[in-house]
């Protein structure tokens, strides 16, 4: 009696879990949610085409209230939260990933700040590193000033905001084009509506740190295409930011252009040009994340002259 009269009382959270191979770690997070002391949540689980056993452990929860599994064919992690997200009822929506683990009261926490806030705040908090059985304590809080320009050089992951649904419905959810970073780019399209992230200091879930065959090596041979995709990613942000964003976004993309040439001129790609240009045409401020240093060293020395020197003695 209690239970229902919870659910009745506080605004339903929908938990969103994609998951991929994952039998070593599914069950677990899912228990992590279950083990919340609030209970007005539902769980959407989207398998992505698992060629292991995560749809067997996931039998499990066919038949317990409030839990939905999906599955689709392979399309990636922004496609699953897609469809969750389409599938949702909640007034808040929370992603989390099969391999990671809410803390205890979480939901609850960051329901009640929520609530009190105005409705264009979206609460977030900071995370646990976990290894093993060793956690480390990482703080996600912006810097003060613009939030649009700082989401573009601070990444806030996915799991640590307890998003509002209507927000996230306007904007259309992930951006399906993005294999990996779609995070960064969801909190800035956000971040661009005129929307207000506002950090709560306490850890909302823990990122596992594992070995997986899963992952993805970055090989030398391939850093060249890795850093073009960056890149990609960056055009893929500016062509939908909407026009509420807060400070100067423009000067935090051509930091990220400057960066990509800096690094495509030391492993010897002669691409590097190409983003040097870009820099310097998003934005006449371009140099505003430069360090002081390194502003005085370009200036009088020049690119190619500072770059050899860094890609020397490896430094930065």
């Amino acid at each position: 009696m209690k239970k229902t009269e919870s659910f009745i009382t506080f605004p339903l959270v929908t938990i969103i879990i994609p998951c991929f191979n994952s039998e070593d770690f599914i069950l677990e997070c899912i228990d992590s949610v279950l083990k919340q002391n609030y209970s007005s949540i539902e769980i959407i689980v989207i398998d992505d085409g698992s060629t292991d056993n995560t749809v067997e452990k996931l039998r499990k929860y066919e038949a317990t209230e409030h839990i939905y599994i999906l599955q689709q064919d392979n399309q990636g992690a922004c496609v699953a939260r897609n469809k969750g997200l389409f599938r949702s009822k909640g007034k808040y929506i929370k992603f989390l990933d099969s391999d990671d683990l809410l803390e205890p009261f979480i939901i609850d926490q960051q329901v009640q700040l929520s609530e009190t806030l105005d409705s264009n705040a979206i609460v977030y908090g900071d995370y646990y590193l976990l290894e093993g059985n060793r956690k480390k304590y990482i703080d996600t809080s912006l810097p003060d000033g613009g939030q649009t320009e700082l989401l573009v050089l601070h990444d806030i992951l996915t799991s640590t905001p307890l998003h509002r649904k209507w927000m996230l419905d306007k904007i259309s959810g992930f951006d399906e084009r993005f294999r990996n970073g779609q995070e960064w780019n969801l909190h800035i399209r956000l971040s661009s509506e005129g929307y207000l992230f506002y950090h709560q200091s306490i850890p909302i879930f823990c990122y596992r740190i594992h070995k997986s065959p899963n992952r993805i090596t970055n090989m030398k041979k391939a850093e060249g295409n890795n850093l073009l995709y960056e890149a990609k990613k960056v055009e893929m942000t500016i062509e939908k930011l909407s026009d509420n964003f807060s400070g100067d976004p423009n000067a935090a993309f051509s930091y990220k252009y400057w960066v990509i040439a800096r690094k495509l001129y030391r492993i010897g790609d002669n691409r590097y040009k190409d983003f040097i240009f870009k820099a310097k045409n998003v934005s006449n401020n371009y140099q505003k994340h430069w360090k002081t240093k390194n502003k005085f060293l370009f200036k009088l020395f020049g690119f190619n002259a500072v770059e050899s020197y860094y890609r020397l003695f490896k430094k930065h």
